[in-house]
């Protein structure tokens, strides 16, 4: 590969990590940092949660599924991850913040996937987010109470092993926060 295509890649990179991706809270901060970094932001939301709803992963930008990223795939290892750490978490994909009492008490998680490259190196943000819903004026609004961020370098031969090396890593530091706030 060319040095300036590598370059050029870093660059994305770089960019890729400090632009706001679409927020579920319409929270203007972002952090600055392109190190892996975890944003505390109401964990003591987390007391509230007594189930979890959808359980997904999102692309953003870049070409991840002609990288070879299967959406559903990862889809569902992201929920047998949640399950091996929050086995004792009752989970409803269908379930909605409108059907439910006290939309705190339904939680979420969400990754977002962000490729760059079509050649190796490739830039690969993966960002896990977590949180619950309020109800404000009649209207839903969701609340990220947990939010990590993993921004590194991939090969096409290894980006799906290491997205789901992330995400594995990911989900145990939110289960261990989840757990830890719980019994504060």
């Amino acid at each position: 590969m060319r040095p300036l295509n590598l370059l050029v890649i870093t660059v994305i990179a770089c960019v890729m990590a400090w632009l706001p991706s679409a927020g579920l809270a319409g929270d203007k901060e972002q952090a600055l940092e392109i190190e892996p970094c975890t944003v505390s932001l109401r964990h003591d939301e987390f007391k509230s949660i007594q189930m979890f709803g959808r359980v997904n992963v999102t692309y953003l930008k870049g070409s991840a599924e002609e990288l070879g990223l299967d959406r559903q795939e990862i889809t569902e290892h992201l929920q047998e991850l949640f399950q091996e750490n929050f086995p004792d978490m009752e989970r409803d994909d269908d379930l909605l913040p409108f059907f439910v009492d006290d939309p705190r008490e339904l939680g979420y998680v969400r990754c977002i996937i962000t490729t760059a490259g079509e050649e190796d190196p490739l830039a690969l943000h993966v960002r896990l987010r977590s949180g619950n819903f309020i109800e404000i004026d009649g209207r839903m609004v969701v609340v990220r109470i947990y939010e990590k961020d993993d921004l590194t370098m991939s090969s096409r031969d290894s980006i799906a092993a290491d997205v789901q090396k992330r995400l594995q890593d990911m989900m145990q530091d939110l289960s261990e926060e989840f757990y830890d706030k719980r019994k504060e």
